[in-house]
């Protein structure tokens, strides 16, 4: 039996993974760490700029809080994947997994929604996974639209809180 903890993981891997490829390591979110290279997470994993992986995450961990304190809504996205890594096993780190996802969202980066929705189904909080998948749809994200449809199908009252 597949345990809700390896299906959210799976799940939010697949959309992690969907939105880092093209953009793993292209950008400059090092700026501001005074640190040569740029991070982002993947897979489990920190990765640098020549898309290796980085053998000292804290590193990687503190370059990407620097970015996102600075307002990098992608290095938000890296820190939002991490900690819903990390919260399997805690439920705080889901908490900052939201506060980065919504950040994101709030800075531009939609897929922020869609990750943030993910979180909240994992949480077992239907609801503001389905209000989270409805801003990621309006926003133009692709999978928004079918990720809301899924958790309609599966609680149909859900209809009724969003109207």
């Amino acid at each position: 039996m597949v345990d809700k903890a390896t299906t959210a993981y799976a799940a939010n891997t697949a959309l992690a993974n969907e939105f880092s490829n093209e953009s793993c390591a292209t950008r400059g979110m090092n700026a501001q760490a005074g640190e040569s290279g740029t991070y982002s997470y993947a897979d489990g994993r920190w990765y640098s700029n020549e898309k290796r992986e980085v053998a000292n995450s804290d590193l990687a961990v503190r370059s990407a809080m620097l970015a996102a304190e600075a307002g990098d809504p992608e290095a938000m996205i890296d820190l939002g994947r991490w900690y819903s890594m990390l919260g399997r096993s805690a439920a705080s780190y889901c908490d900052r997994a939201l506060d980065y996802f919504l950040g994101a969202a709030q800075k531009g980066l939609a897929i922020g929604y869609l990750l943030a929705g993910k979180v909240y189904e994992f949480c077992g909080n239907n609801e503001w996974a389905a209000r989270c998948y409805m801003e990621a749809a309006e926003h133009g994200v692709d999978t928004g639209k079918a990720a809301l449809d899924q958790i309609l199908l599966a609680h149909p009252m859900l209809r009724l809180k969003l109207a």
